[in-house]
């Protein structure tokens, strides 16, 4: 931890440093990061772009997968 990925063309995506619950994205290549959204229910440990249409987050509470835009979470597998 943290992890980066590039979510879109021009957005990376982390976990926050000071904040596993939360992620952070930058249109900056890194240089000025903001908060995405709300903290979560779970810890963070690592994000995973398998290459398709969505993003793996492994977590403290099991395998979950969202959208490119990273706003919502669904558990895969526990």
């Amino acid at each position: 931890m943290p992890s980066i990925i590039t979510s879109t063309p021009n957005t990376l995506v982390r976990i926050s440093p000071k904040d596993p619950h939360q992620l952070q994205y930058s249109d900056l290549k890194g240089i000025v990061w903001h908060n995405l959204g709300c903290p979560h229910q779970f810890r963070f440990q690592e994000l995973i772009d398998p290459g398709d249409r969505e993003i793996l987050a492994v977590t403290d509470k099991g395998l979950y997968y969202s959208d490119r835009k990273c706003q919502v979470w669904h558990l895969r597998r526990r």
